[in-house]
Formats: C-alpha cells, structure tokens, sequence
C-alpha cells in the first residue's frame, strides 16, 4: 500500500484534498500542517510520494527536500502552491518533482498523484542530478557514493553544497563529475561528510558543473550521431575510382595579412559610437588594486531600469547578489558566454570584449568582466544601454 503525506497549513483545504484523494484505491494518508510535523512524520512513517504546499507558518515545502535527501528518501513530490513566480527560481529542475497552481480540482490531483505513483514503481530512484540539486540547496556536506545494479562506479563529495571531489573507474575531477552528474538511472547512498576535505579536485559552482556537464554530454550525442550517419552512409555507398589530381591553376600571391593592431584600428574607425553598440572597445585601464570592489546593491543604484545584479568570481562562483535574480545560473551562463564571445571577438579582429549586453524581449542583460571579477544585470528596456553598459564596465574595473 502507497502512503501519501500531505502537508497544507490551511485546515479546510487540507481536509478537501485529503477526501478528494481518499478515492484512490490502496492509499493510506497522512494530513500535517507544518514543517515541522512533516519531518516527524518522516521518520514515523516515511512515504512513498509526498504533496506539499510551498508557503508555510514556519518555512516553506522546499526545506523538506534536504530532510528526505538526508534520510536516503527517492519519493516524488508535487508541490502545490499559489505563488508560483515567488518560487519558480528556487525549485529545483527535476522529473521527479511537479508543481499545481492553486486554483486545481481535486480530480487533477488524483491524476496527479496516480501518474507520479506509477512513474516511481517503475523508475524509483532520484538521478544523481537530484541529490546534487537537493545538497545544493541545503549547502550540505555529503559524500554520494553512486552505484549501478551491485557494482560501485563513482563517488563525488560536497561541501557546504558546492562540490568538491569526483572520482569513478576511469579518472577523477571535472571528467569524473561529467560522467557520473548526468546519470539517469543509478542508485546513490548519500552520507554526511564527517571531516572537511584535505584536498579537492573540482572548483567553481554546482550550477557551473552541471551546466558545463550539459554542454560536453549534447557535444558527445551530438558527436556520436554525425560519426554514425558518415560510418552509415559509407558503407551503403560505393567508392569511386581515384582520379588523378586536377593541375593547380596559377594564381598570384596573396598580399600579407594585416596585423590584429591594423584590424583593431579599422574595426574601431568603422564602429558607431558607444552608446549604440553592445561591445565596449577593447583598451584596459590599469585598476587600482586598493580601490574597494562595488557592491551588488551599489550596482542597482547606477540606474533605475536595473532590477537586479550579480557578482562573481572569474569561475562563475557567486561573491554578492541583490534583488531578484538566479546568480548561480546567471553568472555560469554568462562565464561560458564569455568565452564564446572572446573567441569570436578574436577571428573577427575586435581583441578582447570586457562587456556586452543582450535584449531579450522586454529584458535587457548586461555582463561585464573585470581583471578577477564578473557583474551580472539585469534590467528592462533602456534608451541608452550601450552608456549603461560603460557605467557597469567602469564599476567592474573593465575599462571604459
């Protein structure tokens, strides 16, 4: 029999979903209406799916999530809420975790809660991802020891929710976190760290290791589908008699290719003025080591159309943050744009870009990077982005 905790603090609407769902067959049930309670209940009797309301008296839905990672728990949630906007940044992405907007019927939570049941009997354990998210969360320190059928394939531990160490069969490190993060289906023991690490092998955010992970596993698929596609369309095809080379037409020498200084120059004499362009030129300022670093907050202040701003470390590892904002996803996204961006800059002669924006809709980005530091904003639509842009590469020690 599947037992369902359900913790809602309003006392008739809990007592509605609880009837609503006592018609599903075999359910045991069990109504709370704090945090607290729940995490008792946990222990009392540990459920197979729990549903749960996000804004509570003493917290919220999510600080169970590292209550049941810590107890070894793979049910599905679905949490119900009627501030989902207020929530959306904090909840983690995962398939085992569904969220219903209040108003709902209580024929849509049946449905719910009977297609989340069948999914977990079939496939009951959490992804690595999930732990790591959930660990995330709580800045725990946990060791996951990560297994497939009877055969131990890899370990990676994290430290108040960052992760730290990763090490399988074939290596450790980055590699070794790459291979394990993404697995789909694997059994996970998690642990708590008892002593602090002596040494580590990975650096930077757990949302810059899970995106970086993301990017080399669509390169790898994507990799393996266009070498299988050429091997296939190899084979089906016969090879055609070698032809001698074709004579080499004559053609005059190609006149020497400008230097990048030449390049930089035209590039610059051909670019409108700053204030229409979402590059800053390329020429840094000497920083004055002793000048105190800007705040997130002092950011906001720069311009009434910024909504929030983010500060970080040249890896992607959040310093400061102020107004509403996901900075980890933010400044990872931004660190790897950040390399796309110089190297096209480099082939199309720029130099180096210390900042850039990018609108989209009625949002506008602005990024900067300063000799150890990343700023991240937001902000909506602006009539002079590009002199906006020169304030925050200033502020940044970019340049101007």
């Amino acid at each position: 029999m599947h037992h369902v905790l359900l913790l809602e603090d309003d006392v008739p609407l809990r007592a509605a979903l609880l009837r609503s769902l006592q018609d599903i067959r075999e359910l045991s049930l069990l109504g709370v209406g704090s945090v607290a309670d729940a995490v008792k209940a946990l222990d009392a009797h540990p459920p197979s799916l729990l549903v749960s309301d996000l804004d509570l008296p003493d917290g919220t839905g999510l600080d169970l999530l590292p209550e049941l990672a810590a107890r070894g728990l793979r049910v599905p949630i679905v949490f119900i809420t009627a501030h989902h906007t207020r929530f959306g940044s904090e909840l983690p992405t995962s398939p085992n975790i569904e969220v219903l907007q209040k108003p709902f019927s209580g024929e849509k939570l049946k449905h719910v809660v009977r297609l989340r049941l069948q999914t977990a009997e079939q496939d009951p354990a959490f992804a690595v991802s999930d732990y790591l998210q959930l660990a995330g969360m709580a800045k725990r320190s946990v060791r996951l020891s990560v297994r497939q059928g009877a055969e131990h394939i890899g370990e990676i531990v994290v430290q108040d929710g960052e992760p730290r160490w990763a090490t399988d069969h074939t290596g450790e490190g980055e590699a070794a976190f790459r291979r394990l993060a993404l697995l789909p289906r694997a059994e996970v023991t998690c642990q708590a760290l008892v002593a602090p690490l002596e040494q580590v092998n990975l650096a930077g955010s757990l949302e810059h290791l899970l995106i970086d992970a993301a990017r080399f596993a669509d390169e790898a698929r994507r990799s393996t589908g266009v070498a299988a596609h050429v091997a296939s369309a190899a084979r089906a095809t016969p090879s055609p008699p070698s032809l001698p080379p074709p004579p080499r037409p004559h053609r005059p020498p190609l006149p020497p290719r400008p230097s990048e200084a030449r390049l930089r120059a035209a590039s610059e004499a051909a670019t409108p003025a700053p204030s229409s362009s979402p590059l800053v030129p390329s020429q840094e300022k000497t920083v004055n080591p002793s000048k105190p670093k800007i705040t997130a907050q002092q950011v906001l202040a720069l311009d009434s159309s910024l909504k929030a701003a983010a500060r970080a470390d040249r890896q992607g590892s959040v310093i400061d943050v102020a107004g509403e904002l996901d900075a980890e996803t933010a400044c990872a996204v931004a660190t790897m744009a950040s390399r796309e961006i110089a190297e096209a800059a480099a082939e199309l002669g720029f130099g180096r870009p210390q900042a850039w924006q990018l609108s989209v809709g009625a949002s506008t980005w602005y990024v900067a990077l300063g000799r150890d530091e990343l700023l991240v904003s937001q902000g909506g639509v602006n009539k002079n982005p590009g002199a906006l842009l020169k304030k925050l590469a200033k502020s940044c020690g970019a340049g101007t």
